[in-house]
């Protein structure tokens, strides 16, 4: 973010050298995007570890062999999630 507040890296500006690499400030395009995916992926696995730990803390046993209602809501979802998938790619390519 310095790069951009300060205007760092026109055309007509000296290379700047950070831990002995060159910087390529116009480049920070492809690398905003590459940083939004995983810092966003790696707030989605923390969230889902998150939800998953209180979920098992919930329950009255985990030894119990039966299913949750929570475990079979999931079950249903990915089935579905799978099949909505298998739709769309045997959509896409056609006969």
């Amino acid at each position: 973010l310095w790069m951009l507040e300060e205007g760092v890296g026109g055309p007509e500006q000296e290379r700047l050298v950070f831990h002995d690499r060159l910087q390529f400030p116009e480049r920070l395009h492809v690398v905003t995007r590459v940083i939004d995916v995983t810092t966003t992926l790696l707030a989605d696995i923390e969230a889902s570890l998150i939800s998953a730990a209180n979920e098992v803390n919930a329950w009255p046993s985990t030894t119990d062999p039966g299913i949750t209602p929570a475990t079979r809501e999931r079950l249903e979802k990915i089935r579905d999630r799978s099949r909505n998938r298998t739709s769309r790619l045997s959509r896409r390519d056609g006969p």
